[in-house]
């Protein structure tokens, strides 16, 4: 019986490699930083972290945490309606600005869905990393 891979949702942890291999995009409210590889066929996997500065967003820690949740409540709703093919790791890096804490919901879902289907039409066209 072959069942449907499962999406894993995880943090990144080694950021150094990360950018090292990242693409940019920048939106209204944040800098995504992106890379894609490889998996086994039956694993989807999404790692993502959320970087709110004191120099980017606000010097209160209250309105950088704000920032965060908003960035991650968004990213979890959006990814209800969002398929990563199966065999892919999609690695995203937000970094958010001021913008953030008074975008209206609707403005900010949108930018994180765009984001979403920027990242997953960049990992189909990506080339398989040589090792």
């Amino acid at each position: 019986m072959c069942s449907e891979p499962i999406l894993t949702i995880a943090k990144i942890t080694h950021f150094s490699e990360f950018y090292a291999k990242a693409i940019k995009s920048r939106s209204e409210f944040f800098l995504t930083y992106m890379t894609f590889s490889k998996c086994s066929l039956d694993q989807k996997l999404l790692k993502f972290a959320v970087v709110a500065s004191k120099k980017g967003v606000h010097k209160r820690a209250v309105k950088r945490n704000r920032v965060r949740r908003r960035l991650k409540n968004a990213l979890n709703q959006c990814l209800k309606f969002v398929e990563i093919p199966a065999g892919n790791e999609i690695q995203l890096l937000f970094m958010a600005n001021r913008n953030v804490l008074e975008v209206p919901w609707d403005d900010l879902l949108k930018a994180i869905n765009s984001t979403l289907q920027k990242a997953l039409k960049k990992c189909l066209t990506t080339p398989e990393e040589k090792a």
